[in-house]
């Protein structure tokens, strides 16, 4: 099964551990930010 990365990313949002979300979500600005290819983000 393939899912983009921001998809996992919405789905971790909603989790309770707000940690392990918030470094996630860094890492997928991060991505972003370095010109990843659209395909994964």
């Amino acid at each position: 099964m393939v899912a983009k990365l921001s998809t996992a990313i919405k789905k971790i949002e909603e989790l309770s551990n707000s940690g392990n979300s918030k470094i996630v979500s860094e890492f997928l600005t991060y991505i972003k930010n370095n010109g990843s290819p659209e395909g994964h983000c």
